[in-house]
């Protein structure tokens, strides 16, 4: 069962600055506003988070008008799964409960932002291997184009050396039997 009256982010609004006070055990109990003659906290209750709006469960209402008995009803009735619950502790105030789910956000966000640059990294040096792979098949390519354009050149080389032996060979003996 979940109630706003063990929840941490249960809080009064101070009457004079409007900033959000730590709701103590006896005033979840019975949430008398009005201690020692002074009045603590506002008649109607608040949420830190702004999950639940109090002042619309209470009808309306102007603070003056809303009725102690309303209040304890609200804080106490089971308000099913809540998301922003937290477990009421006593000394920490509706101040230090946001400070938390700040820090708590932050690192959040800090971790989903080191996972999107791990993956952005890993995609980088994926693409810079397949980039790599790319210039090396070129590479390898080009180079096969040369060995062949240099296997044929020799070849020809070797066939026109062939064939200038060949003829010079045919010549010296043309003239040497010419010359006989």
């Amino acid at each position: 069962m979940v109630r706003c009256a063990d929840c941490g982010c249960l809080s009064g609004l101070d009457p004079d600055t409007k900033a959000f006070v730590e709701v103590d055990n006896e005033l979840r109990d019975g949430w008398e506003t009005i201690r020692e003659g002074r009045q603590i906290v506002q008649r109607t209750p608040a949420c830190c988070k702004r999950l639940i709006d109090f002042h619309a469960k209470l009808g309306g209402k102007p603070d003056g008008s809303v009725h102690r008995v309303d209040v304890v009803r609200i804080i106490h009735e089971d308000i099913g799964p809540c998301a922003g619950f937290e477990p009421y502790q006593r000394g920490v105030s509706p101040t230090q409960i946001l400070a938390m789910i700040d820090q708590r956000e932050n690192h959040r966000f800090q971790d989903e932002q080191r996972e999107k640059e791990r993956r952005w990294q890993a995609e980088q040096a994926a693409l810079a291997d397949r980039r790599q792979d790319e210039r090396d098949a070129r590479q390898r390519e080009w180079q096969d184009h040369q060995n062949e354009k240099d296997r044929r050149q020799r070849l020809s080389i070797a066939i026109l050396a062939g064939a200038i032996a060949i003829i010079s060979s045919a010549v010296t003996a043309f003239f040497a039997w010419v010359f006989r």
